[in-house]
């Protein structure tokens, strides 16, 4: 374990949705290392074990779920075994998200359903389930959700996911104004296209368009977004920031 006692996250218990691959990797490996017991909440089951491994190395614990975030009842039994694994949470990083590229014309309403289900409801599910647990805790807490600097801007071929991004900035301003009396910051990050399994799976010359607009002339890494979690997740650097869309986004939405 690399973590000490004076590390800034110590005594706290995070969880991170799409935990196994991509941003929420990123960000669970960095809460594990500032001290953090975390719990990794993917739909596939090996990859959030493994990310869980070398959380629990990094830190004081870490566990794995296997859960679909639009699934409100898993999502509910999910965070019951959090909080009888490894206590209450009181960090919540919303980071699972899908987004297969489908024209508005030729999208289907089950295509329209299932990225929404996972990208605006599961946001929701989770972030009540959280909410709910740090106010009864009467401890404050954090919560960040992953939005998209298309949800700003807008997108082509991508009209269910910018539609379901925008919801999750709407949807955090709304839960930052309830909860900020109980001392739960609610922000969400907007980041650009940024090297993933996500990104990588647009096609060619959705790509190729992209970078083009981008003003930094390339995609982002995840190690450039995670300090942005990090920040807002801080007890004390995060404590005086709620309701805001950060983005990280390599200058696209200027673009606007």
């Amino acid at each position: 374990m690399t973590t000490t006692p004076t590390a800034e996250l110590a005594g706290r218990v995070a969880v991170v949705t799409g935990g196994g691959r991509g941003l929420g990797r990123g960000v669970a490996l960095a809460l594990a290392g500032a001290g953090a017991a975390v719990a990794v909440l993917d739909r596939d089951e090996a990859p959030a074990a493994e990310v869980a491994a070398t959380c629990g190395a990094r830190g004081p614990a870490a566990l794995a779920i296997a859960v679909d975030v639009a699934v409100e009842e898993q999502v509910e039994a999910a965070f019951a075994e959090v909080a009888r694994r490894l206590g209450t949470p009181w960090i919540l990083v919303n980071a699972a998200g899908i987004g297969p590229a489908a024209s508005v014309l030729d999208m289907t309403g089950e295509q329209w359903r299932h990225v929404r289900g996972i990208n605006l409801d599961g946001t929701f599910h989770c972030a009540r389930a959280a909410a709910r647990a740090m106010v009864e805790a009467g401890e404050g807490g954090r919560i960040v959700n992953f939005g998209s600097q298309t949800g700003l801007k807008g997108a082509e071929r991508l009209a269910h996911y910018v539609a379901a991004k925008a919801g999750v900035h709407g949807l955090g301003r709304a839960m930052a104004r309830e909860l900020a009396p109980h001392g739960i910051t609610v922000n969400a990050v907007a980041p650009g296209p940024i090297e993933t399994e996500l990104l990588l799976s647009m096609p060619a010359d959705w790509l190729d368009a992209k970078r083009a607009e981008i003003p930094l002339g390339r995609f982002g890494r995840v190690e450039e977004v995670v300090p942005a979690v990090m920040l807002l997740v801080s007890p004390v650097g995060g404590a005086y920031i709620t309701g805001t869309v950060l983005n990280v986004s390599g200058g696209d939405v200027m673009m606007d």
